[in-house]
């Protein structure tokens, strides 16, 4: 059921027609609710497991002379999967005995409640779950049960859902108990069948991609490349390619989490630090939506052509203060280094800060201090957090202070006073309900609720600073101010962050004043890793990365798209390529333009007879891989 589901999720997206008017949840919650009324006397699962088989066969055989393609060829391997699934078990309960049936709908319960996230989550970010995205569960569990009480009233509505999915299937299950009528010999016979027809799709797989263009297979390949798609037979033939599609590589994890130290020169003076991190703040939309910040960056360095190296918030934190691209840092989390930065602030005297709004709050290990401010509205959130960074900042001594401002997250929160775009949407709206194009009239009301969330950050900070400055405070302290990741608005398909690659979703506003800063603007290309070393620089420290000192290189920039563990981004100004690091290989998943379409220039790639040009994009951006983070 989940490969028919994923199949389901792939076609909505390519529009072809094998269910085009029914999603396989809802056929398969009819089926069930149907068998539900008229099953109490019919034993419906007796030898399904071979109906199957034989409808397969059929299937199989009918795709076969009629032309496969590769949508068809994803029907049947989902449809193969799924029999296979039932013939394990078959296979358990006929070895176990009818005491394994409860289980065994038990695992099927949350293969269902996965398969309705998985629902969710494809429909705003055009990809599927990857299976390493399992080991986020333990981290991530608060964040869901946090993120259905953003639901409000739309909450019951998800409950009810994942209980639909997973009631009325349950419920026929139990009180079919009794109808099982499995045997050993059946279950071993249904199995190996199974394996059959398992390789004869995959043999297929030449043949159903003969009739598809090579941009076409790509559209499907990202959609599905948290799984295993093997290359489309062109590329795959091609001498230029060879070796360049899919190589072994490891990766030099004390090169994505490098061991840093500050040394202080003589120029250095201490003065008081504060970070003014926010949430999902998109550069193109800073430059005209925050004038009063916009004038503070063109007073001290500014770094105009900026990026985040991720994004997502954990990643993009951890590259702010350590230097760093994070790969996989779920998986690497127990072996992070975060203590330099916090040593070089206790030994000078500093003692650090980090304030944050209850709703979320970032990774805290190096801050001596974590404020969790507690808003009775959400609208208040970023005033609040600025309240308490005044009254830390009246303190007596030195202070290195990181303010985490979070009303720019979805579903972006603002006063009424602040309600400059119309209409909007309503602040319980769910992310899920959205149709992710972006000239939809629900995407058009989200974003004039992003507009106003940001004009209100801008009008309360400039009142902030407004105040700081009658005191003197810009004077002796130094602010850095800097979007931690974008947000995409339907741009290219995609939606929010952690949902693709798209440049929305990874360009921010960074620049540093006050504290003596002399204005300068750094026109080159830099992302989080290149920031706070550049910052030192400016103010009298040399800020070393496994010893050595960092250079600014712009393009081509490494960033993560941790929508799959261990993707990686090589972009460059006019162009991207994804490559997938998980399983000790470096394969390349597809190279697009700027805008994440295989359009003009990039398009010409596929078309070529050799793909010669193709295999020197690759290959180029294998070798920058490989230099950047893989073992030497």
């Amino acid at each position: 059921m989940l490969a028919l589901a994923i199949v389901g999720q792939v076609y909505t997206e390519l529009c072809f027609g094998l269910f085009s008017h029914f999603s396989p949840e809802s056929i398969y919650l009819s089926l069930f609710f149907v068998f539900f009324l008229f099953g109490f006397q019919k034993p419906v699962f007796k030898n399904l497991t071979s109906y199957l088989i034989i409808i397969s066969v059929f299937l199989f055989l009918f795709f076969v002379f009629s032309g496969l393609e590769l949508f068809e060829w994803l029907v049947v391997i989902s449809i193969v999967f799924w029999i296979l699934y039932a013939s394990f078990q078959d296979m358990i309960l006929s070895f176990c005995g009818k005491n394994a049936a409860r289980f065994i709908y038990l695992i099927n319960a949350f293969l269902l409640v996965f398969l309705y996230a998985e629902y969710l989550f494809f429909g705003v970010s055009k990809n599927l779950i990857s299976i390493s995205h399992l080991v986020y569960i333990s981290r991530v569990c608060g964040d869901f049960v946090s993120g259905l009480m953003h639901f409000e009233q739309d909450g019951f509505g998800v409950v009810l859902g994942i209980l639909m999915l997973t009631f009325f299937p349950l419920l026929f299950c139990i009180k079919n108990i009794k109808q099982f009528e499995l045997c050993k010999k059946n279950s071993a016979r249904n199995l190996v069948i199974s394996l059959f027809l398992l390789i004869g799709v995959y043999m297929l797989f030449d043949f159903s991609c003969g009739n598809i263009s090579i941009e076409k297979y790509l559209s499907v390949r990202s959609i599905i490349s948290a799984f295993n798609l093997p290359d489309h037979p062109l590329l795959r033939n091609s001498e230029p390619l060879k070796g360049l599609l899919t190589g072994p590589f490891q990766i030099d994890y004390d090169r994505c989490y490098p061991d840093i130290s500050i040394v202080k020169r003589e120029e250095f003076k201490d003065r008081n630090v504060v970070f003014l991190i926010v949430k999902s703040l998109r550069k193109s939309d800073f430059n005209y939506l925050m004038p009063n910040m916009l004038s503070y960056a063109k007073q001290g360095l500014n770094f105009k052509n900026h990026q985040s190296v991720s994004n997502s918030s954990l990643t993009a934190m951890h590259s702010v203060f350590n230097a760093s691209l994070p790969l996989n840092i779920m998986t690497q989390f127990s072996g992070v280094k975060y203590s330099e930065l916090g040593k070089f602030v206790r030994s000078n005297g500093y003692l650090s800060h980090l304030i944050t709004p209850e709703i979320e709050a970032p990774l805290a290990m190096q801050w001596a201090n974590h404020h969790k401010v507690v808003s009775e509205r959400k609208s208040g959130m970023s005033q609040d957090v600025l309240k308490k960074l005044e009254d830390i900042i009246k303190l007596p001594g030195k202070k290195f202070v990181c303010a985490y401002l979070y009303n720019t997250h979805f579903n972006y929160y603002y006063p009424n006073e602040d309600e400059k775009f119309l209409p909007v949407a309503d602040e319980s709206i769910s992310i899920f309900s959205i149709d992710p194009n972006a000239d939809s009239n629900e995407m058009n009301k989200l974003k004039n609720r992003y507009n106003n969330s940001l004009v209100h950050l801008d009008r309360i900070l400039g009142d902030f600073f407004t105040r700081l400055g009658a005191r003197g405070v810009l004077l002796d302290t130094l602010f850095v101010f800097m979007g931690e990741h974008g947000e995409s608005f339907g741009e290219g398909g995609f939606m929010g962050h952690v949902t693709g690659p798209h440049k929305m979703q990874y360009e921010v506003p960074a620049f540093a004043f006050g504290g003596g800063l002399r204005a300068e603007t750094i026109d080159i290309p830099t992302t989080h890793e290149d920031f706070f070393p550049l910052l030192a620089e400016k103010n009298g420290l040399t800020f070393l990365v496994n010893g050595k000192k960092p250079e600014l290189k712009g393009y081509p920039l490494l960033q993560q798209d941790d929508i799959v563990m261990g993707r990686l981004i090589v972009r460059r100004e006019d162009r991207i390529s994804i490559f997938d690091t998980r399983g000790g290989t470096l394969k390349w998943i597809t190279t697009l333009d700027e805008n994440c379409e295989i359009k003009d220039d990039v398009a010409d790639l596929y078309r070529s007879s050799d793909f010669k040009a193709l295999a020197e994009r690759i290959s180029s951006d294998r070798r920058f891989i490989i230099e950047r983070v893989g073992k030497k």
